[in-house]
Parts: structure tokens; sequence; C-alpha cells
């Protein structure tokens, strides 16, 4: 007995895949997605950026006050303004990059990033060496503000000698120590 096998038919080559007007029909639903989306996802990047903007100036005030009361040395540092180089940077008492003596090892200097603007009203900060800030002004605060979305701001306080920081950003108000 002999089994015969059974040829199945191919489907005709238009029966499947999608037409040019389905395709385009796809494209223009994704690109009505994307330009409703393109704003938030903006804001969001923003708000990143000024929250990590935030967050080094807070490290680095505190990195400077550890630094200062471990070596029982002063240690000052700066917050560059200018738009061109927004940065960090540590010095010892004669305005040199700080080093440690005994390892060699210098503190960086810490780059901001280029779509935040920083405005503050003492823009260096000296701790001497028990890590308390040298003429301490009760009103110091760092202002951050977006480049690319104007209504994306914060506001770094240094709110004591000892240079414990306060971030207010009008939706989350956060204390780091």
């Amino acid at each position: 007995m002999m089994k015969t096998l059974k040829l199945t038919k191919r489907p005709s080559s238009n029966s499947r895949g999608v037409t040019l007007v389905e395709l385009l029909m796809g494209i223009t639903i994704v690109a009505i997605a994307l330009a409703l989306t393109a704003p938030t996802m903006q804001e969001t990047f923003a708000r990143g950026d000024i929250r990590a903007t935030a967050e080094n100036i807070s490290q680095a005030i505190r990195l400077a006050k550890n630094t200062a009361r471990s070596i029982g040395q002063p240690v000052t540092l700066t917050i560059s303004v200018a738009t061109a180089d927004n940065s960090i940077s540590f010095t010892d008492v004669g305005g040199n990059a700080f080093v440690f003596k005994t390892s060699g090892v210098r503190l960086p200097t810490i780059q901001l990033p280029g779509k935040v603007s920083v405005a503050a009203t003492q823009a260096a900060f000296r701790f001497d060496s028990m890590g308390k800030i040298v003429n301490f002004n009760q009103l110091t605060t760092i202002v951050l503000k977006s480049t690319v979305v104007s209504s994306q701001a914060l506001t770094v306080s240094v709110v004591n000698e000892l240079g414990y920081t306060t971030m207010v950003d009008g939706l989350v108000t956060s204390d780091t120590t």
C-alpha cells in the first residue's frame, strides 16, 4: 500500500504583508505619539540634569568639609559660574589645586552639565581646619536653572556653617546632610 503525499497550495503572494497605505498610517500614528511625548521627555531630562548638578554641589560641599576636618587644614571649594565653564574646584590656602601631601592625590575638578546655568550668592566656601565655613552667610543659595526648559529650576541652600544643604525645586524638598 502506497501512501500519497498531499501537496499543499502555497498562498498567493498578494494575500500576505502590508500595503503602502497601512505602512504610512502606522508611521503617522508613531510620529503623533512621539510628538506628544517629546516635551515631557525634555522636561524629564532637564529635571534630571538639575537634580544631578544639585547632588554634585551638595556632595562637593561635604567633601571639602570632611577633607578640611580630616587633615586639619583649610580647604576652599569654588563653584565656577561662568557660562562656558560650569565646574566645582577645590583649592588650598595658596589658591592651588588641592593635593593630599601624604598620597599626592588631587581632588578633582567636577564638570557640571552645560545645560544647567548656575547662579550663587556665594561662589566660594572656605572650610577651616575644624570643617566649618569661614565667614558663613545665612542667605547662601545656589540657583540652578535649565537652559533647555525654562520652567525647570532648583535651589540649593547652605543652611549652616557646617555645610548642611537643602534642595528645593517647588515639587520636592529634600534634606541632605
